[in-house]
């Protein structure tokens, strides 16, 4: 694949993660082996660099919620955010993988729009387990 107008970046962050490339005729998938969510941003570099395309070429992001980990569901979230934020464009959350035109009809209502540019807020499968173990 080689980025061009309508490219969109979706993530999800069940199961070591996946990414997702869609542009208007085929759509790339990669699942991906992290470990540790500190791995998710250098895997989508690497999953975009190997379809040759960058994230200032993309149109939006969109991230998978509901499901996953609580600290790869933030982690997730978060980049999405400061990513649409650095380049100005849409960011989405979803309760399933996309399909095409779900896609294309984000990205035609968020063309020209220059107020798209907004946050998302991670939605969690579980309340999270943060607290010290009593003795």
């Amino acid at each position: 694949m080689r980025c061009h107008s309508s490219m969109y970046l979706f993530y999800d962050p069940t199961e070591g993660g996946r990414g997702v490339l869609y542009d208007r005729e085929q759509r790339v998938e990669r699942f991906f082996s992290t470990e540790r969510a500190q791995e998710v941003l250098v895997s989508l570099v690497t999953f975009l660099h190997n379809n040759r395309c960058d994230f200032s070429e993309l149109d939006g992001f969109g991230v998978l919620v509901g499901r996953g980990s609580f600290t790869a569901t933030r982690v997730a979230t978060t980049i999405a955010n400061t990513l649409a934020l650095a380049y100005n464009v849409p960011v989405h959350t979803w309760g399933s993988i996309p399909s095409f035109a779900e896609i294309e009809l984000i990205l035609s209502s968020s063309r020209g729009n220059a107020s798209h540019a907004r946050y998302i807020s991670a939605v969690y499968s579980a309340e999270p387990r943060i607290h010290r173990k009593l003795v």
